[in-house]
């Protein structure tokens, strides 16, 4: 497997052996348990299938384990939310104590009220961003929460545990790109928080899969189509099963 600063790519290697696999799961009938946390991505909203539910597929193909699925996911849910499910939510923290695998898609709900007074023109400060660096700032500041309260409960030596950078949706892209915000936008709101994922993830030892670059493209500015549902926001059918290719594509590998 190519590693570089811990981030997975569709141009990830899987250098799997069989010995390796059966090294982990022990014999064919064992049970994985797949935790799965976020908002309405992971959730599945408007989808037949989840991400979640092709994974656990892939897992079952690829290494001859039983995967049981524990999708917390809700549609609507920040960062702020999900920190608090992490931290107070019995039956969630005794499933990541025995997850074999946790994935996590958050973010860009903490984004719902400073977009709508960005777009107002009341965001405040000389360039109208404050309330956008300040959402950003503080998403950032859940996620070094929400990681290091999951490596309370689980090792990444022991259990796989991935986290989605996400991407720019269609419906945000055309708007920001339509009234030329789209540079100032893309850097102070979405790659300052993806720069952060990517640095809070590798020093814990997690693996981001790099969905953004697959979604948006090298630079971060275009648009994969055919993915989307109608509102321009949420993955279709193909959409959600492209998110669990590139998580298969990452491997079965723990942390170093």
């Amino acid at each position: 497997m190519l590693f570089k600063g811990f981030v997975f790519s569709r141009l990830a290697l899987m250098p799997i052996t069989l010995a390796l696999v059966f090294a982990w799961t022990g014999c064919t009938d064992r049970r994985w348990d797949y935790v799965a946390l976020g908002d309405s991505y992971p959730a599945g909203y408007g989808a037949a299938r989840s991400y979640v539910d092709y994974y656990a597929e892939y897992m079952e193909a690829d290494l001859g384990v039983r995967v049981e699925i524990h999708n917390f996911a809700r549609t609507g849910l920040a960062s702020s939310e999900l920190l608090s499910q992490v931290r107070n939510d019995e039956e969630l923290r005794d499933a990541i104590r025995g997850a074999n695998v946790i994935t996590i898609w958050i973010g860009w709900n903490d984004f719902r009220e400073s977009l709508v007074r960005f777009y107002a023109g009341t965001c405040g400060g000389e360039e109208n961003l404050d309330c956008m660096l300040e959402s950003s700032n503080k998403l950032n500041e859940n996620m070094d929460a929400i990681l290091d309260e999951i490596l309370k409960l689980a090792n990444p030596r022991e259990s796989l545990i991935r986290i989605a950078d996400a991407g720019i949706p269609p419906v945000f892209m055309d708007t920001w790109k339509q009234h030329g915000w789209f540079e100032t936008l893309q850097e102070s709101c979405f790659e300052n928080w993806s720069e952060h994922l990517i640095e809070a993830a590798g020093q814990r030892g997690i693996a981001v899969v790099d969905t953004y670059r697959i979604l948006n493209g090298p630079s971060g500015d275009e648009e994969m189509k055919g993915i989307y549902q109608s509102d321009g926001i949420h993955f279709n059918d193909k959409g959600q099963r492209l998110i669990a290719d590139l998580h298969r594509e990452a491997g079965y590998e723990y942390a170093p």
